[in-house]
């Protein structure tokens, strides 16, 4: 759930905020933010987005060298990729 955005200082070139939110994943729910550009072109508004997330502020733990010693190559990092475009139509 989206709780706020704040234009950068120079929107009305950049097109880019700062968004925070409420993010659940397996039950567990943290506050995110992260930056995106949001504009209207050719009559449709769209948002896009690109951020790391730490796995592990949402108890997703397996093979995370945090939680589990002697993993060796069997590592996976806790950050994971969230990237997302969105076009809204009237």
């Amino acid at each position: 759930m989206l709780t706020s955005a704040v234009a950068d200082a120079d929107v009305s070139l950049s097109h880019r905020y700062m968004l925070t939110g409420d993010l659940t994943i397996k039950g567990v729910t943290n506050a995110v933010s992260f930056p995106a550009v949001i504009a209207m072109r050719d009559g449709k508004l769209s948002a896009e987005a690109a951020f790391d997330l730490d796995r592990t502020m949402w108890n997703v733990r397996y093979g995370s060298d945090n939680f589990f010693d002697n993993l060796g190559d069997n590592v996976i990092s806790d950050l994971f990729t969230v990237a997302f475009t969105i076009v809204a139509v009237r």
